[in-house]
């Protein structure tokens, strides 16, 4: 078991977690035949429900040379509605939850109870990365974003197939994106007052209230 936290570049060994029918299942074996591309959130996580479908249609676009996984880990933003796991057969029963809702397409895995996996790679709670065919860790997203996924797929499959002649370099940058309030406050309060309060702690911490406009009767 590698708990680690991992890197970009390094190569990787000895992941495994379960399927939703509570099968093994070794990451390695995944990245032997093709790139792997991971992205991992919960049902509490109003974003996970907004890049649903746009990642599904990069899993069918790409599917020939990539295998695409969601790992279903801790919840975002528990509320009475949709709390955390007490146990793996919690957080399986949360996943074929979120399955059903969403309806996605791409293959899910259910992360430890320690969360070992979501804290190998990066600790994110809506993050993505790939691991090229092989197990070498070239892409990490601290924040999912379809756009910039695709551009580095696009990126790994085009030099993949040159690779005896191209070179490699490490390129951190900033993204940015735009911030879809009210469908994430929606998102929050479906999930219950707790969620929705836990959140404005925290908005109200880092004094990024202004915005935001939550339910009266939900955010006092």
């Amino acid at each position: 078991m590698d708990t680690k936290q991992v890197r970009l570049g390094d190569q990787l060994s000895n992941f495994s977690s379960i399927d939703l029918n509570q099968k093994k299942v070794r990451l390695q074996d995944l990245w032997k035949e093709k790139h792997l591309i991971l992205d991992f959130g919960s049902g509490t996580c109003p974003f996970c429900y907004m890049e649903a479908a746009q990642i599904d249609r990069l899993h069918t676009q790409f599917r020939r040379k990539c295998e695409f996984v969601f790992v279903y880990t801790q919840e975002a933003h528990p509320g009475e509605n949709w709390p955390d796991h007490n146990d793996m057969a919690e957080r399986i029963n949360a996943a074929w939850r979120f399955k059903r809702k969403t309806n996605i397409q791409r293959n899910i895995l259910a992360d430890h109870m320690d969360n070992r996996l979501k804290i190998a790679f990066g600790g994110g709670s809506h993050m993505s990365c790939i691991i090229a065919k092989g197990g070498r860790l070239i892409f990490q997203s601290n924040w999912l974003d379809a756009k910039v996924l695709k551009t580095a797929i696009d990126d790994l499959l085009v030099h993949a197939e040159i690779s005896d002649k191209v070179g490699e370099f490490q390129c951190h940058s900033i993204h940015f994106r735009k911030f879809p309030v009210e469908e994430y406050i929606q998102g929050l309060e479906k999930n219950g007052p707790t969620a929705v309060m836990d959140v404005v702690k925290k908005i109200v911490k880092r004094n990024e209230f202004s915005g935001f406009c939550f339910n009266e009767n939900i955010a006092k």
